[in-house]
């Protein structure tokens, strides 16, 4: 969470429906056991972490989206669910009318 503007109690942060796909995505693979829900937490940016470091992915890296949407896809499909991480990301990026 956030602070508020104010500075009173901490602001809701909204759900991301990307990062959404991104939980679904490591929880299929048995990387994250969080919510998922969009929403940032520390379960969330262990996993992150811990999948960047095993693949040796550095976030300093001009590529690094491109890298890791690329792992994923490939390590999903390993699992048969990269169809499905597909159709997440392609709803969650539409333009909203």
């Amino acid at each position: 969470m956030r602070p508020s503007p104010e500075g009173g109690p901490p602001a809701h942060i909204p759900p991301d429906p990307v990062r959404r796909c991104f939980q679904q995505a490591y929880a299929w693979l048995g990387r994250y056991d969080g919510p998922i829900d969009g929403r940032p937490n520390v379960s969330w940016m262990a996993a992150q972490q811990a999948y960047l470091t095993e693949y040796q992915i550095m976030t300093s890296h001009p590529d690094t989206p491109q890298l890791v949407r690329a792992t994923l896809q490939r390590d999903l499909e390993a699992v048969g669910r990269a169809d499905e991480w597909r159709m997440c990301l392609e709803d969650a990026t539409k333009t909203q009318p």
